[in-house]
């Protein structure tokens, strides 16, 4: 994970916990380059976000929630950044 100014850009394969490496809140994420696929999971570890980012068959970004003990998954370069 490499902290951005407001904002957190992840890399490929990256697993961050959430609550402990990044804050709990609402966030848009965004791919960085080509498309990739992006996942949240809940403590239980089921899927609460599961979207394919930036191609022609997904959005560019998306906008979700998280709570504290989320795991996120990218397979490619993302970029989280906080929303109000």
């Amino acid at each position: 994970m490499i902290p951005c100014v407001e904002s957190w850009l992840l890399q490929d394969e990256a697993f961050d916990r959430l609550g402990s490496d990044i804050p709990e809140g609402r966030y848009q994420v965004t791919n960085v380059g080509r498309g990739t696929n992006f996942f949240v999971y809940g403590s239980d570890g089921y899927a609460i976000v599961n979207t394919i980012l930036g191609n022609e068959n997904g959005s560019w970004d998306y906008v979700f929630f998280t709570e504290k003990g989320n795991i996120i998954e990218t397979h490619g370069k993302v970029k989280l950044i906080p929303v109000d």
